[in-house]
């Protein structure tokens, strides 16, 4: 349930943030210059964590609920995620999970992957062709991720994985040293 949850908010954003909508607040359209505002992006980083249309940081540990929440705004303000004043959070590699290229990178790989998973008419949604298709986007996005147990330790800042989500199968370098 929680897989779809997450799946559904991903979907919507993706949408959302490629059509140039900006973010609906209450009963109005808000205009993506007034969310980049001090106002608007209060509104952004909550929904982030908490909203279902954003919420890609929902149930996130609170260690990695800041870069998360930096990565998830930067799709509509990019600015936010800017490297400036060797800020910790901006600077950080795509490889450290403290940083929000890190998340950054999760997301886009979530939104190109349901893009080409997403179910038809015909054909239902493919969790083990979505999660294939993940893992490949998340490390060629970031090959500096390749050969590690990065996608362990992103089920950890969400308390787990479900039982049924298929298996990371382990890289050729990774099958040399043992892992299956």
């Amino acid at each position: 349930m929680k897989r779809r949850q997450r799946f559904a908010a991903t979907v919507a954003i993706a949408v959302m943030v490629t059509a140039g909508m900006g973010a609906y607040r209450g009963d109005r359209q808000v205009p993506r210059e007034e969310l980049c505002e001090v106002d608007g992006l209060s509104y952004l980083y909550e929904t982030c964590t908490q909203d279902m249309r954003l919420g890609l940081c929902k149930g996130i540990s609170t260690e990695f609920e800041v870069p998360c929440q930096v990565a998830c705004v930067s799709h509509i303000c990019p600015d936010e995620a800017a490297c400036v004043d060797d800020d910790p959070v901006g600077c950080a590699p795509c490889d450290d999970m403290d940083g929000a290229a890190f998340w950054y990178t999760l997301e886009i790989a979530v939104w190109r992957c349901s893009a080409r998973t997403i179910a038809t008419r015909d054909e239902p949604f493919d969790p083990a062709a979505f999660m294939a298709c993940y893992w490949a986007q998340v490390e060629h996005l970031c090959p500096a991720l390749v050969d590690t147990d990065w996608d362990e330790r992103v089920g950890s800042a969400f308390g787990g994985y479900p039982a049924d989500r298929p298996s990371r199968p382990a890289s050729p370098t990774r099958r040399a040293l043992g892992a299956k």
